[in-house]
């Protein structure tokens, strides 16, 4: 970086790391690694860090009032105790009709529409695929995976199983990558169709790049590292799980 700085800037005799604040601030990576695990899991988001606050700020009315801040995490508080409440009730002892309802409702407050990419067709789907492209895909409530294609039946989706084998981890990073297979050979008269109430969780899955200094998608054709909306991660087992540094002692 002080290389390539100094090609534009002739005249500065500092190293840039020596100027920048941002630059001396990456020394404190190693050590921020080993004592709260992967930089991804600090990721802003998400629900932590700096990204929970846009679930904070419409609850701030004011803060000249008195204890403000107090009846801020109060609300908070008493806002996360009735949605675990509600969730309880209505996935464990409520009808199905009811506890249906229920998900539709609480999908539409998440706007679940923006959380995932809908393909135009299985011929966009299986493009990126073979270009080795980033692919947006969602998992169901019976833990399946499928890339997701638009559909004319309402609430309902057109949907191609995706399906994962583990390849590998990356220790030092602790990312594990998958060989990833779908059936290119369907049209969109045969994809399955499921229901929007059915889907649990949005990912999106990362092409394995090779080390070229061109940047070109080197990589091995097919294997992907898989996340999902909160930054959980694929296992070897293929479950998500948070991420974390063989670096790092956890409780």
């Amino acid at each position: 970086m002080d290389i390539l700085y100094k090609s534009f800037q002739t005249q500065e005799k500092d190293p840039i790391w020596l100027r920048k604040f941002n630059f001396q601030s990456l020394l404190n990576i190693p050590y921020a690694a080993n004592l709260y695990g992967p930089l991804v899991n600090l990721w802003e988001g998400s629900n932590q860090g700096e990204g929970y606050l846009r679930h904070v700020k419409p609850k701030i009315t004011s803060v000249h009032t008195k204890k403000w801040n107090l009846n801020v995490h109060i609300s908070l508080l008493n806002d996360n105790a009735l949605n675990s409440v509600l969730d309880n009730h209505f996935t464990a002892e409520a009808s199905d009709d009811t506890s249906t309802r229920f998900r539709k409702i609480r999908m539409e407050r998440m706007k679940q529409s923006t959380m995932f990419y809908k393909y135009n067709n299985v011929d966009e789907l299986f493009s990126f695929y073979k270009q080795h492209k980033a692919i947006s895909f969602i998992m169901t409530n019976d833990n399946k995976y499928y890339g997701m294609i638009e559909s004319s039946e309402k609430d309902k989706l057109g949907a191609v199983e995706i399906k994962f084998e583990y390849v590998t981890t990356i220790d030092s990073l602790s990312m594990h990558f998958h060989r990833v297979s779908m059936n290119c050979s369907i049209n969109d008269t045969e994809v399955q169709m499921i229901d929007e109430i059915e889907i649990q969780s949005y990912l999106v899955m990362l092409p394995e790049l090779g080390n070229d200094e061109t940047n070109d998608y080197l990589g091995r054709k097919e294997v992907y590292y898989c996340i999902d909306y909160n930054w959980n991660e694929m296992d070897r087992e293929n479950n998500l799980i948070t991420p974390k540094s063989p670096f790092c002692k956890y409780i």
